[in-house]
């Protein structure tokens, strides 16, 4: 059924397959299927019937889809990897990584993107998705974790420029009919970068998570080559680690590591969240060094927070406009 996408079943057929499968294993109980299918649900409550339509249907589609997992192996590996951004699929990834200690290949066919999602939707599920699966699969390697980690980062960073890339776009549409975006697309240039922040939190700041991102987070800033992921997206994995550890620094190496090369902005954004945050491990002179750009061009700063993003959109996203 879950394969079909179906939510119920007609009683012709459950009856069928009941008979059929009377053929090949002692099901116990009436030998007629239709009165063996209805003690099943008297008894159980699993199954119910619509009496509208005369269909079945488990009692709740998590029943369903916890049954589906469990009856999956290797053979189904392709369906779960083809249908990963798809939300009927959810949760049958999540109850199969949960309960198979070997899954990584899934895993690892979602880090190296090889069904790359091709729109919004699909970036944001990727990592929205590999979030939760990610959790669910506790005997999964480090090294999975990492690549599955990293690449959840650089599909956040890719929606990221997309959807400000869209919002951009929509402010030459007096008439836009979705009501989100139009709403949306109203928001200041803080608001935005405090909402995708916010999205990075909520799928990557859990502590399963927070050895593999410090790491990855190191490996970012050894390399000697300017980063190629947005501000927001740096901003976004500084700032979710220095919540988890209560440690300034990953917010001062964000703005002060010679390879990101930020907008001034950043310097009071960072000053605020130290500040507010009661972040520890701050050092004299680098808090007095952040605190002065800030200062230096508040006036500035404060003008952008106000304004739409239109105007900061290359130096939010690094790219031209589109």
């Amino acid at each position: 059924m879950h394969k079909n996408k179906m939510i119920s079943i007609s009683a012709s057929d459950l009856e069928d397959f009941i008979t059929d499968l009377s053929t090949r294993k002692n099901l116990g109980g009436p030998q007629d299927s239709a009165e063996h299918l209805r003690n099943l649900c008297d008894r159980t409550s699993i199954l119910i019937k619509d009496e509208f339509n005369g269909e079945y249907k488990f009692f709740h589609l998590t029943i369903q889809e916890y049954l589906a997992a469990q009856k999956f192996d290797h053979k189904d590996d392709d369906i779960l990897v083809r249908n990963f951004y798809d939300e009927w699929w959810l949760n049958p990834n999540i109850f199969y990584a949960g309960n198979k200690t070997d899954y990584p290949d899934v895993l690892k066919r979602i880090a190296k993107l090889e069904f790359f999602p091709a729109d919004g939707e699909k970036k944001f599920n990727h990592f929205a998705h590999a979030s939760q699966v990610l959790l669910a699969a506790h005997n999964i390697d480090n090294d999975v974790r990492r690549d599955v980690l990293l690449s959840m980062i650089k599909m956040f960073d890719e929606f990221s420029k997309e959807f400000i890339n869209i919002l951009v776009n929509s402010e030459d549409d007096p008439e836009l009919q979705n009501r989100q975006l139009a709403k949306l697309r109203d928001q200041t240039l803080l608001d935005i970068i405090l909402n995708l922040r916010d999205m990075f939190m909520e799928f990557f700041a859990m502590e399963d998570f927070k050895s593999d991102l410090e790491r990855i987070w190191t490996k970012l800033l050894m390399d000697n080559s300017k980063l190629n992921m947005c501000d927001i997206t740096l901003y976004s994995l500084s700032y979710c680690l220095a919540i988890q550890t209560k440690d300034a620094k990953y917010l001062e190496e964000f703005v002060l590591t010679d390879n990101i090369e930020i907008n001034s902005r950043w310097f009071k954004i960072v000053d605020v969240d130290i500040s507010i945050k009661k972040l520890i491990n701050t050092q004299k002179k680098i808090k007095f060094k952040i605190r002065n750009i800030a200062t230096k061009n508040n006036e500035y700063i404060q003008n952008q927070f106000k304004e739409r993003i239109k105007r900061h959109y290359l130096s939010l996203t690094g790219m031209d406009k589109g």
